[in-house]
């Protein structure tokens, strides 16, 4: 990375969302989301005991659902 490019800060000020920053950006509740992250939908990364979440990830999960995508919330047996 040069020194004239930067990392895309999406109004967090941070590469790497916490849990609670990506919900804010979806509006949705914990329940659901850590379904979201469970089955998938929204990919995670795994730093340490800590989750983070890519802008980019929110971004692909939101465009899937403006695409008309169904997206499986709830948990799989």
């Amino acid at each position: 990375m040069t020194e004239n490019e930067s990392i895309p800060r999406h109004g967090f000020g941070h590469a790497l969302l916490t849990i609670k920053e990506a919900r804010k950006l979806v509006n949705i509740g914990s329940t659901n989301f850590y379904s979201l992250l469970r089955n998938g939908e929204i990919r995670s990364i795994k730093i340490g005991k800590s989750r983070r979440i890519e802008p980019a990830a929110i971004e692909e999960f939101l465009e899937r659902l403006r695409s008309g995508e169904e997206v499986e919330v709830g948990y799989n047996s």
